[in-house]
């Protein structure tokens, strides 16, 4: 059984997925805007080359690209940390059971803790069981044998 990792270990991942997500989303739609106002600007001063017209439509495209990448990997990173915590990232793992050797059989130190069952109780438990066994072969017997029961023939 492998050892689980410390709920720091488990929250690297998703954080620097959700940081670099926001960076890349900030840079996106910072991007998109330059291009989008540089392309209005060509369009309406009647001076714009062609560079910065069909240019600035490419670093559109471009732009809005890193801005949809961004945005899908927040979501991701967002589901991801819930989905940790849906499996209990957060929650402390159980203590392994203490094991212990006593005359060369191993014990867990919750069965030396309990108490241990009385001879009576233990004896009176092991005839009801071989009596309840015995009528329970008796009426396969009755049955089996048509001619063992009047009321039959």
């Amino acid at each position: 059984m492998s050892a689980r990792p410390s709920t720091a270990a488990a929250l690297v991942l998703p954080a620097v997925a959700f940081i670099g997500s926001a960076a890349v989303a900030v840079y996106g739609a910072v991007s998109t805007a330059t291009a989008s106002q540089t392309l209005n600007t060509a369009l309406t001063s009647g001076t714009g080359t062609a560079v910065e017209v069909y240019g600035s439509q490419s670093a559109i495209v471009v732009s809005s690209g890193l801005l949809t990448a961004g945005i899908v990997g927040l979501v991701v990173s967002i589901a991801l940390f819930g989905a940790l915590i849906a499996f209990g990232a957060f929650s402390k793992p159980a203590e392994a059971p203490q094991l212990i050797e006593v005359d060369g059989e191993v014990f867990d130190e919750a069965e030396l803790d309990a108490e241990p069952a009385p001879a009576e109780a233990v004896a009176a438990e092991e005839p009801a069981a071989a009596e309840e066994t015995a009528s329970a072969e008796e009426p396969a017997a009755e049955a089996s044998d048509p001619a063992a029961d009047p009321a039959r023939a």
